[in-house]
C-alpha cells in the first residue's frame, strides 16, 4: 500500500500556469491551473486519491469552460479518456511546463501541442 506524502506546493508555477494559453483551444481567457489526478509509472506520477490533490507540477492550463463549466468539460468525464479525446498528453505537457520557469518556454510547449506536424492538421 502506497504512503501519502506530503503534497509539493508553488504558488509561483501554478502563477505562471494560468498566465498560459488553454492547452485545448488557446483561449487566454480565465485560465485556471488543472491538475491531472490520474497516475502513469511511466512518468513516475502516483494516483491521487479521492481526499488528495496532486503535486502543483502536475498542473497544466485549461480555460474555465474546458476544466470545469462547458458542456464538454474535463470534470464532466473520466479524466484519462478526456485527455486521449483531446489528443493530448497532459502528463508529458506537465513535465515539460515544470522543467522550466520562463514563459516563453512554457508558452512553446503548449503552441507545440497545436502544431500541424504533431497532429496532422490544423486545429
Amino acid at each position: 500500500m502506497r504512503q501519502r506524502q506530503p503534497r509539493r506546493e508553488s504558488s509561483a508555477h501554478l502563477a505562471r500556469i494560468r498566465k498560459l494559453p488553454c492547452c485545448v483551444c488557446g483561449s487566454r481567457q480565465r485560465i485556471e491551473a488543472a491538475h491531472i489526478r490520474y497516475g502513469d509509472p511511466a512518468f513516475d506520477k502516483p494516483i491521487t486519491g479521492k481526499a488528495e490533490k496532486p503535486d502543483d507540477r502536475w498542473a497544466v492550463p485549461l480555460c474555465a469552460e474546458h476544466h470545469r463549466e462547458g458542456p464538454d468539460a474535463q470534470h464532466g468525464e473520466g479524466e484519462r479518456g478526456w485527455w486521449e479525446r483531446m489528443t493530448i498528453n497532459p502528463l508529458e505537457l506537465a513535465r515539460s511546463l515544470s522543467s522550466t520557469q520562463d514563459l516563453q518556454e512554457m508558452e512553446a510547449a503548449i503552441l507545440a501541442l497545436h502544431s500541424p506536424m504533431r497532429n496532422g492538421s490544423n486545429r
